[in-house]
């Protein structure tokens, strides 16, 4: 997270006025985030309400605060959308955890870590550094592990 962070200081830093990345299932990423510019209106009833009238240009500190989450809830829902978009039977999915029926839950555990192979094939962090167009003078690389993500497939245990 605070690689990321880092990450998006380098980024504005270079003029950066959104972020942009591609999920592991294709889908494009634009994060933008505005200052917002509003009135507040006293009422009777309601107490004070802030009304937004304009945006105020680009927020870069929010931008640099948005990144981390975003960046990692996009991998997500990106997991998610590979494991079950053509599942069919019952499936009630909130944020990032998912419920589905005793008797498909094999099912569902095996394409989680099918999906998760996916999302994790690669080096994530290295492709985002470089579509932001951050230079590895600028920010080091984090060295990725040497794992064999392919055991994920066989393991009994699950993962967060």
């Amino acid at each position: 997270m605070d690689w990321l962070t880092n990450l998006a200081k380098a980024a504005t830093a270079i003029g950066s006025e959104e972020f942009c990345w591609i999920t592991p299932s294709g889908d494009t990423i634009r994060l933008r985030e505005y200052e917002a510019v509003s009135i507040d209106v006293p009422t009777s009833h309601l107490g004070k309400v802030r009304i937004p009238v304009g945006d105020g240009g680009i927020d870069h500190n929010a931008m640099r605060k948005a990144l981390p989450p975003s960046f990692i809830h996009s991998y997500d829902a990106a997991l998610l959308k590979l494991a079950f978009q053509d599942w069919t039977k019952p499936i009630a999915v909130i944020h990032d955890c998912l419920k589905v029926l005793p008797t498909d839950m094999d099912e569902a555990l095996e394409r989680v870590r099918r999906a998760f192979c996916k999302v994790c094939d690669g080096n994530p962090l290295q492709d985002i550094q470089d579509t932001l167009q951050v230079h590895t003078d600028t920010l080091e690389p984090i060295e990725q592990g040497d794992g064999e993500l392919n055991k994920v497939l066989g393991s009994v245990y699950l993962f967060n």
